[in-house]
């Protein structure tokens, strides 16, 4: 999986979380709702330029319908997106400039999207 596939992914489950716990707040039928996460590619510098999420929800009626987008619209990745965040990219310094053995080695998530 690429890395903009992964980022689409998480924003579907995202979506996904936010639709399944409207839906069982709600005691609707969650059984026949899908989900499909789309994105168009472009622009300059090369981007993600558009991200759309389709919802089929057919046996829910229109006022349940309109309350489950409101529920996806509400999903943290949707709300970050849409008002966008400071990304902010920096180097750790390095203890001793002529030592790697000095460095200590941070523990993070993203960690496992580095090649060891």
């Amino acid at each position: 999986m690429t890395p903009p596939e992964l980022m689409l992914s998480a924003i579907g489950c995202c979506a996904m979380h936010y639709a399944t716990e409207y839906l069982r707040a709600r005691n609707l039928v969650s059984d026949s709702t899908e989900l499909t996460i789309s994105a168009t590619k472009g622009g300059r510098p090369l981007r993600l330029t558009e991200i759309g999420i389709q919802v089929d929800a057919p046996a829910l009626s229109a006022r349940a319908r309109e309350g489950l987008i409101k529920a996806i619209e509400a999903c943290l990745l949707h709300r970050t997106l849409i008002d966008p965040t400071k990304v902010t990219i920096s180097l750790v310094p390095l203890a001793d400039p002529h030592s790697w053995s000095g460095r200590q080695k941070p523990v993070h998530a993203h960690r496992a999207c580095m090649p060891v």
